[in-house]
């Protein structure tokens, strides 16, 4: 793997990456798409293996992660902003909050 590459892209159309490393506010996250690195800031610190918005997610907009939905977005979620409980109705949930 290369070194410089700290998260992952599930599927192409997911708008998270998992970051395979502790990640601190202010850090670079790097990952492949389509063939290419990208890159993302992290706006907060990130635990290991915990997902990070790749792109802008809107309030009460489907999450995506291996291709499918994981959830709902509860606010707008911005690139490098950890997506978690705080932030995600899980499919399981009552996500009307």
């Amino acid at each position: 793997m290369n070194p410089e590459i700290n998260a992952l892209l599930m599927h192409e159309e997911d708008n998270v990456v998992v970051v395979l490393e502790e990640i601190n506010e202010g850090q670079v996250i790097r990952y492949a798409s389509a063939g290419a690195s990208k890159e993302i800031k992290a706006v907060e610190r990130i635990p290991i293996y915990h997902k990070v918005a790749r792109n802008p997610i809107p309030a009460r907009k489907i999450v995506c992660k291996y291709g499918g939905s994981i959830g709902a977005s509860l606010r707008d979620i911005e690139p490098g902003e950890h997506v978690h409980e705080h932030n995600l109705c899980s499919l399981r949930d009552d996500c009307r909050k």
